[in-house]
């Protein structure tokens, strides 16, 4: 009885640690993803968006060269430079991830694939 008690014991001592390991890392993480920030530009560098932490964009860059496009193209090139800085967030998100959980971590690859479905991105978003 008494073995079953000290083992009892261990184990919530062992959770407990455990529990304290998780939420220090977690915290550890969210103070290091709300200061992200991802830039995006279009293949000829004529437009650049910026977004912060959760992909809302900060700022928006236009070239003076593209005066010379249609505004549907704009729009596009736009939209490019949004899908550019989205894909360099969920980056920036996966390598915090790693470096919190292991690069081998199921929570870390969990974390990273949210983020890339979040933004609507495939495995490996060429579109950089």
């Amino acid at each position: 009885m008494l073995d079953d008690l000290s083992t009892a014991h261990a184990r919530i001592d062992q959770w407990e640690s455990d529990l304290a390991d998780r939420v220090a890392r977690a915290n550890a993480l969210a103070s290091r993803l709300v200061e992200l920030r991802a830039t995006g530009r279009d293949r000829d560098g004529l437009v650049e968006v910026s977004v912060d932490a959760n992909g809302v964009p900060l700022d928006l860059w236009l070239s003076e060269g593209v005066r010379e496009w249609a505004a549907s193209e704009i729009a596009r090139q736009i939209l490019t430079a949004m899908r550019a800085a989205h894909a360099d967030l969920a980056d920036q998100v996966a390598d915090a991830a790693r470096d919190t959980y292991g690069s081998d971590s199921p929570v870390a690859a969990a974390i990273a694939t949210r983020m890339r479905e979040r933004f609507g991105l495939g495995g490996d978003d060429a579109a950089r």
